[in-house]
């Protein structure tokens, strides 16, 4: 009827997306996920290395002072309590007691991380072995153990190199454009094989009206900020020849994803993505006066 809206047929709307049962007409797919227990590092590497996937974009292994501070965490009661200290990667072992109405805190043990290049040492002060073994075995457990953390900041950097696009201010659910499905589907593949906690799920996303509008407002917001960013980045006097060619790539990779969703949608980003173009070309003159200038950093 004239004057109606578009409405895709047999489908259900959640979220201003409409939802369907194949890849018929999709832009592409709904993302998120759910977690719970850990993801075993080498597992996935293992398996990452096995189905050729891009190196760079395979997890990195718990840092070693997450480790320890997570195997610390293993002794942790109501009244035994871990702090950490004034120099990095050294905390302490508090036991508290309450007589009467006061409270006492009494530092047991003092356990510190002592870290090379490429070699490290647990410290624990005084010295006692049982608790030192103890210690390094959860320590050496949680080296390994990525969890809900560490895999929710690689999931959310996975798609950001996917062009994902967030469709919720604080993140948690992305549009994944139906060019990068297949890729995803082969990482989600690998997840699922290594650790049934860690659930991802994908709602195929037809492209009408409502899908459309709720991308490219998505699409539009995170490309401001960014612009806003690079902005704020070009009055920057602390910025070297480095940090500002580093800011000329992300340009580049915005603008590339821009022109991604143009095609995908049918839509334009407009002076947003010619603004982009000009704020490559000032961060490049403004890369090579600092570089000219010695400005390295």
């Amino acid at each position: 009827m004239e004057g109606t809206e578009e409405v895709c047929p047999a489908t259900t709307q959640v979220s201003d997306f409409v939802a369907v049962t194949d890849d018929d007409g999709t832009a592409g797919a709904t993302i998120w996920w759910a977690l719970s227990g850990t993801l075993h590092h080498q597992s996935v590497i293992d398996e990452w290395e096995a189905a050729n996937l891009p190196p760079e974009w395979a997890p990195n292994p718990p840092a070693k002072g997450a480790a320890l501070k997570r195997a610390l965490m293993t002794m942790a009661t109501r009244r035994t309590l871990v702090r950490p200290l004034g120099k990095r990667g050294a905390y302490a072992l508090v036991v508290e007691s309450v007589q009467d109405l006061e409270i006492d805190h009494e530092t047991t043990f003092k356990v510190t991380l002592e870290e090379g290049e490429e070699t490290w040492e647990i410290k624990v002060s005084p010295e006692n072995e049982p608790l030192l073994q103890r210690i390094e075995t959860e320590f050496y457990y949680y080296l390994q153990a990525m969890d809900t953390t560490d895999v929710s900041w690689w999931l959310t950097g996975l798609a950001k190199q996917l062009q994902a696009v967030s469709l919720r201010p604080r993140g948690g659910i992305y549009f994944l454009p139906r060019t990068k499905l297949e890729l995803w589907r082969r990482i989600v593949g690998i997840i699922r094989k290594v650790s049934p906690s860690v659930e991802v799920f994908e709602m195929p996303t037809l492209s009408c009206d409502e899908a459309v509008r709720a991308v490219l407002s998505a699409l539009t917001k995170e490309a401001e900020e960014a612009i806003s960013g690079y902005e704020e980045d070009l009055i920057e006097e602390d910025l070297g020849a480095r940090a500002l060619g580093n800011r000329v790539e992300k340009c580049k990779e915005m603008q590339q994803k821009l022109k991604t969703y143009e095609i995908l949608l049918g839509g334009s980003m407009g002076t947003i993505a010619e603004r982009l173009v000009e704020l490559e070309g000032q961060l490049a003159a403004a890369s090579l006066l600092a570089m000219s200038t010695g400005e390295e950093e």
